[in-house]
């Protein structure tokens, strides 16, 4: 017993050694060597920048206690008029010196003029990052017109597009956004945006481009309110409502977040087709002419939690909540140009009533900053019921009156788990997901007494693997996706369907530097008929139109090639080429029993070919950014159009314009134009288009409010007119539905920090702008 206390004692002085807390010591100045004061330091945790500890100096000495972790660390520096500074901690030299803190701020004459930070771009694995600054997401309105302003992006109505390629996804900090959470996502938020024209294997067949979105790290305890309204007035007017919550504490946070949208639309449509066989003596017209008005209410719900587990690793759960009614009223006047066949006219009422239930669970870790394991459950209750009443009043006959209800339930559990290992300067990604899917649907005709009850299930498994490595200033990337999808259905024409089929994709980049490189990407895509297409069930229309389908068709497979170069002068040339073989498209046809029956069915297109060329150039000067678009395409397919006449189509050309004016501080003006000539693909021919559109925003209320008005298609080609022509059918469709009209939205931003000294310590750490 003497000799342990005796061991007690000489260890003594080394445990209380060893609990002794780390120093780091240093100074601040500025370029000219005058001290800096009132900096604010925050030591964290290098590896996901958790906060360890922080301090306010009020001199320009400081020192900083912490307890050594063992764990990399990083300290952040920032000062009022000075840009901040990171530093990597190094345990064995603690006594940091001199920092010298870099102005944001030119004095000239005592005339002081502050400088905006531009936005940082560099180029990575053949991707384009760019690094947001802070008065970039203060004056964003939303996402979108965030996203705008990133060279390399446009913006098609509301949707975003990266030029030359199409609709992109989205991936927010590494993992696949949840049901509402990119629309939900505060601009302000935003750090960095990663424009990927080279999709993984990671992605299915719709991915041709992926948008990487990372947000700020947070470090303080906080509470978050935005409140969001937005007034569309077109014929598609609608006006839309939210309301976000957030609040952060040590390692727990909660999200709350409530939109309500109301849409009544009211537009016309106007379809035609025409049928003519000679050799059969078969000739048959008819007009349809549609006024449709609908009014429809959406509430939408979500609630996220995240437990941050340590530095690594943290569990989130997200709960969404929808639920829709719509009310549609649908006038529709058919004339026959035949003897035999009369006039009709058609009156449809629909009340719909549409209700989805979301639950997901993920965990995520991320082993010492290489390895990245991510593993998520989904389950999806969706509930669709509709009360449809129609009248039909014909020339000559007496009218008919059907009403009829139709019930969908979509079950769905999904599964999926992902993980990356990266070596030096090669990742390898690799993953499998399942999905179970069930379908009920109940259709019951009131009139009939007659019901006609189908359920079905399909399940899917995907597994994929990709590797990405970069050598020097070269990179390469092969990817292989494997898919199979297994379908039961019961009381249809077919039991069961399976399929199985790869993805593989293969591309290479080479970077001279940030304003010199080259790609090139090719990617194979199976694509697998859908249950609709494939469903030979006849579902009613009115006495003269049904839909059927094929089951014959077969997969669509799609070469994809696609090379891009980027030349200095922020000038980029991007061409893309595909070849389709039995592409899937519909078709109206006669039926083969009765020819005064039109059948809308699907068809195989043997092999179709379209090559895109677009060239982009963006300029920005000191109050303005010019971003300038042109597209050249041409469609290769070789089709029997109606006068049976097999040609190759005409090209296309298209022209988009952004003009985005600082008008003052805190005030912009944003003037998009674009153009479309005259186009056809495969069988579908569009006649030329062009709109134009002002975007005026506005950051008011010491930057909390943000508020938008906007013209939108101000100057338009009116009426969409479109041509569907194959072997002996003509269809044509005209209608108003466009955007023309005026857009008004405020978003308010409301934070504070839970602690007072945080609080005013935030205060602190705001950057000059």
């Amino acid at each position: 017993m003497k000799t342990l206390i005796f061991i007690f004692f000489l260890s003594f002085p080394c445990i209380l050694w060893g609990q002794q807390p780390n120093r780091i010591k240093g100074s601040l100045i500025d370029s000219c060597h005058n001290p800096v004061k009132g900096a604010s330091i925050v030591l964290m945790n290098r590896a996901d920048s958790s906060q360890i500890t922080w301090m306010v100096c009020k001199e320009n000495i400081f020192e900083l206690e912490y307890k050594d972790t063992g764990k990399p660390l990083l300290l952040h520096v920032s000062a009022i008029g000075y840009a901040g500074k990171y530093i990597k901690i190094d345990p064995t030299h603690l006594n940091l010196g001199e920092i010298v803190m870099m102005p944001w701020a030119l004095n000239i004459d005592e005339v002081t003029i502050s400088v905006k930070k531009p936005i940082v771009h560099n180029v990575e694995r053949g991707r384009d990052q760019y690094t947001i600054p802070e008065w970039m997401g203060l004056q964003a309105y939303n996402l979108s017109s965030l996203l705008s302003l990133i060279p390399g992006l446009i913006l098609n109505n509301e949707n975003i597009e990266i030029a030359g390629i199409g609709k992109p996804i989205y991936i927010l900090n590494g993992t696949n956004p949840r049901m509402g959470e990119l629309e939900n996502l505060n601009p302000r938020d935003i750090e960095k945006v990663t424009i990927a024209r080279m999709p993984s294997s990671k992605f299915g067949p719709n991915a041709v481009g992926i948008i990487y979105i990372e947000t700020k790290k947070q470090w303080h305890d906080y509470t978050r309110i935005r409140l969001k309204n937005q007034f569309k007035y077109t014929n598609v007017t609608n006006n839309q409502s939210s309301l976000f919550f957030s609040y952060k504490k040590n390692k727990l946070s909660h999200y709350l977040g409530y939109s309500f949208d109301y849409d009544p639309e009211k537009y016309d449509l106007r379809y035609g087709y025409e049928t003519n066989i000679p050799e059969e003596d078969i000739h048959y017209s008819m007009f349809t002419s549609t006024d449709m008005y609908e009014k429809g209410k959406n509430h939408n719900l979500t609630y996220s939690t995240k437990y941050q587990i340590n530095a690594n690793s943290f569990v989130d759960l997200l709960y969404y909540f929808s639920m829709k009614n719509i009310l549609a009223d649908n006038l529709a006047h058919t004339d026959f140009f035949d003897e035999d066949q009369p006039d009709l006219s058609s009156h449809t009422l629909t009340d719909m009533k549409y209700k989805l239930h979301l639950a997901n669970i993920r965990y995520d870790n991320t082993f010492d900053g290489k390895d990245r394991l991510t593993f998520s459950i989904s389950c999806m209750l969706v509930d669709d019921k509709r009360d449809e009443a129609l009248k039909e009043e014909a020339l000559q006959t007496e009218s008919t009156r059907m009403a009829y209800n139709q019930a969908y339930k979509n079950k769905d559990v999904g599964l999926s788990l992902d993980y990356t290992h990266t070596f030096e300067g090669l990742d390898i990604e690799t993953g499998v997901s399942y999905g179970k899917l069930w379908t009920q649907s109940d259709m019951n005709y009131y009139t009939e007494n007659n019901s006609q009850k189908s359920t079905s299930r399909t399940e899917n498994t995907t597994a994929y693997l990709n590797i990405d490595h970069a050598i020097g200033k070269f990179h390469y990337q092969i990817g292989l996706r494997g898919e199979y999808e297994y379908r039961h259905a019961e009381n249809d024409s077919y039991k069961k369907n399976h399929s199985f089929y790869f993805l593989p994709s293969a591309g290479m980049s080479y970077r001279v530097n940030d304003d010199l490189n080259f790609m090139l990407y090719y990617r194979r895509i199976t694509t697998q008929p859908t249950e609709r297409q494939l469903n030979t069930n006849v579902s009613y229309m009115n006495s003269y139109l049904y839909f059927t389908g094929n089951p014959l068709l077969k997969p669509t497979v799609s070469h994809t090639f696609m090379t891009r170069w980027a030349f200095p002068c922020h000038l980029s040339l991007t061409c893309n080429y595909s070849y389709d073989k039995n592409s899937i498209f519909q078709l109206t046809v006669n039926d083969k029993d009765d020819p005064n029956i039109l059948v809308d069915t699907y068809e195989n297109l043997k092999k179709s070919q379209e090559l895109n060329l677009t060239l982009a150039w963006d300029r920005t000067f000191r109050f303005y950014y010019l971003n300038l678009n042109a597209s050249y395409s041409q469609s290769f397919a070789k089709v029997p159009f109606v006068n049976q006449e097999v040609k190759y189509s005409k090209p296309a050309y298209s022209f988009y314009a952004m003009h985005s004016i600082t008008l003052y501080e805190d005030i912009k003006l944003n003037i998009l134009g674009s153009y479309t000539t005259t186009r056809e693909y495969a069988t579908t021919y569009s006649k030329e288009s062009y709109s134009a559109s002002v975007q005026l925003q506005m950051l008011l209320l010491k930057k909390r409010l943000n508020v938008l008005i906007a013209g939108n298609s101000l100057l338009n080609a009116g009426n969409i007119y479109q041509e569907t022509r194959y072997k002996h059918t003509l269809m044509i469709n005209k209608s108003n539905f466009h955007r023309c009209g005026i857009t008004i939205g405020i978003t308010y931003n409301f934070n504070n920090y839970i602690d007072e000294e945080k609080r005013k310590e935030s205060e602190i750490i705001k950057r000059a702008l």
